[in-house]
């Protein structure tokens, strides 16, 4: 583990390189972590050299990397993943954006899956992880939309404003930072988005949690605010027992489509009034 105070001076004096060298260790980490189960999913579902395809939801037919990701990837090739927002994205890809602005883009599940649903909006993708960043463009390839995909490292007040043009959105999805970027003090365009926020919640020094407080009240007066919340996969079990009964255990399928996640999430969808 190492030392925070360090850790804070390395990224301070060579972020570069310390970005590389975390996302070394996280790719290490979620190799050894879900890399079995990935396997597992992958000779059952996408036997001999089949690409790997979401197979459910609304990004179902999307070509997808089989390799490691940011944490486990087969909620995505089972079209699971954050499935709490199914609702949400079919609204967004319904709505005829002109921009989307993906902040912690991954390897490209969003950009790349929005994309391919609608033609029409240009996307603009932000990680602070190099190795995201190069599956991120390996996936746009692998579904025919590169040129409209850009994918860049750090996003900056400045530059998220700049590209707040037209009808736009922005996902984020940036690890507590939302706190930080998504402000309309600094970023005065923000209150002309939809904005689709996960929220990553921390406490005050009372022990309050404050993130989504914040962030709720910043956007309260120019938009409309929904909330979600994270649930069991036990509808989609039952719902797609076609697709799985037979090739896999219903323990085996629940663990395939476990995000890994330490806690409840929720997310904020506000849209612009």
């Amino acid at each position: 583990m190492m030392n925070p105070q360090f850790r804070r001076f390395a990224q301070t004096l060579t972020p570069g390189l310390f970005h590389w060298c975390r996302s070394y260790r996280l790719r290490k980490r979620f190799r050894a972590q879900f890399g079995a189960d990935q396997r597992l999913f992958r000779e059952v579902f996408f036997p001999g050299n089949s690409i790997p395809t979401v197979l459910t939801g609304s990004f179902r037919g999307m070509s997808y990397l089989d390799e490691t990701v940011w944490g486990p990837i087969t909620p995505k090739w089972a079209g699971t993943y954050e499935m709490e927002l199914e609702d949400v994205i079919e609204e967004i890809i319904g709505r005829g954006y002109d921009r989307i602005v993906n902040l912690g883009c991954a390897e490209g599940y969003y950009a790349v899956g929005l994309a391919l649903a609608d033609r029409k909006p240009e996307v603009s993708a932000f990680d602070l992880d190099p190795f995201s960043r190069i599956q991120a463009r390996r996936l746009a390839q692998l579904n025919d939309v590169s040129e409209r995909i850009r994918v860049f490292g750090e996003c900056t007040h400045p530059r998220l404003n700049e590209l707040i043009q037209g009808k736009t959105l922005v996902v984020a999805d940036i690890e507590g930072d939302e706190v930080v970027l998504l402000d309309p003090a600094r970023v005065p365009r923000l209150k002309e988005a939809d904005l689709l926020i996960e929220v990553h919640e921390y406490a005050d020094c009372a022990g309050k949690q404050i993130a989504e407080e914040r962030v709720t009240n910043r956007f309260a007066s120019s938009h409309s605010i929904g909330r979600r919340v994270s649930r069991d996969r036990e509808d989609w079990i039952e719902k797609h027992q076609g697709l799985w009964q037979g090739k896999m255990s219903r323990e085996r399928m629940m663990k395939a489509l476990d995000e890994a996640r330490s806690s409840p999430q929720f997310w904020l969808w506000a849209k612009a009034s």
